[in-house]
């Protein structure tokens, strides 16, 4: 009788030992081109924006949309698509109030509605942030995202890009203040950045169930060591008074940049340059900034 021999125990380890290693070695390899396509899709959304500016400033003698942080002659955040401090806090807001504030009220979609129709270019991928997301993600449903950025309708609509252009609203911290670009033939041509601040209670920053939970100091479009995906952001809680230098934790985070020539840069976080919001908020961007 002929018998048939199976794997004997040491064979079978010495297998599974060796897929163990090849696992090993390729998960890395994995994650770094799992991270180079989410960057290069947030890329990709970046120049989208950079080429709405760009074909708004085409029919407006190279002006560059007003920023919608800008509330008359104070600033929000740049991390806006719309803000309005007369209704923030009211949320849906009716045609006529949106009218009533047309002086002020500088939302994104005013300006770049009909060029940029999907509010998506706006929101770094890896936030899965979308135009038919139920607004706001918490308590009673009022539209979606992407029709409040194009009507105005709800006053604090928030993004995950640093929106730059003709943004002039950080203080200096030893060096010259930031110039967004007004034009396109300014100096200045940062305009777009992932977001990498710092806050100390934001509710209006939430996409969570919970408001509360906002209240992560550090926040990031990209993840870094020890984040939690404080949706839509990948934020750490942390207080500091000293923001010479970042966490530790951000040395691996990396970033894009957009500019108005149309490229995209990748950079390091730890080598951005901070700035403050009215003492109350504070941003890196990108070193090469001007």
């Amino acid at each position: 009788m002929k018998h048939v021999k199976g794997f004997t125990l040491i064979e079978l380890l010495v297998v599974i030992a060796v897929i163990a290693v090849l696992m090993g070695i390729l998960m890395p390899a994995l994650r770094k081109a799992r991270e180079a396509a989410r960057m290069a899709s947030c890329g990709s959304n970046q120049r989208q924006l950079v080429l709405g500016l760009l074909t708004y400033a085409e029919s407006n003698d190279t002006r560059l949309p007003p920023n919608p942080g800008r509330d008359g002659s104070a600033w929000h955040r740049p991390n806006d698509l719309n803000f309005s401090s007369t209704f923030w806090s009211q949320g849906l807001i009716t045609e006529a109030q949106v009218e009533s504030v047309k002086n002020s009220y500088h939302y994104a979609g005013r300006y770049l509605g009909t060029i940029l129709k999907n509010s998506e270019v706006f929101n770094c991928p890896v936030s899965k942030i979308r135009d038919d997301a139920v607004w706001p993600p918490y308590g009673a449903a009022q539209g979606t995202y992407g029709e409040f950025y194009r009507s105005g309708r709800f006053a604090s609509l928030p993004c995950t890009y640093s929106l730059l252009y003709s943004f002039d609203g950080f203080k200096s911290m030893g060096d010259l203040p930031f110039d967004g670009p007004n034009r396109t033939v300014d100096k200045n041509t940062l305009v777009v950045q992932d977001t990498l601040m710092y806050l100390s209670g934001n509710p209006d920053l939430s996409f969570s169930p919970d408001p509360a939970e906002s209240s992560y100091s550090y926040h990031s479009s990209h993840s870094f060591h020890g984040a939690m995906h404080n949706k839509p952001y990948f934020s750490l809680k942390m207080t500091n008074a000293d923001f010479s230098a970042l966490p530790t934790a951000m040395n691996g985070l990396k970033l894009n940049a957009g500019y108005l020539d149309g490229h995209v840069v990748k950079f390091s976080a730890i080598e951005s340059v901070h700035f403050t919001h009215n003492n109350l908020a504070h941003n890196w961007l990108t070193p090469k900034y001007r």
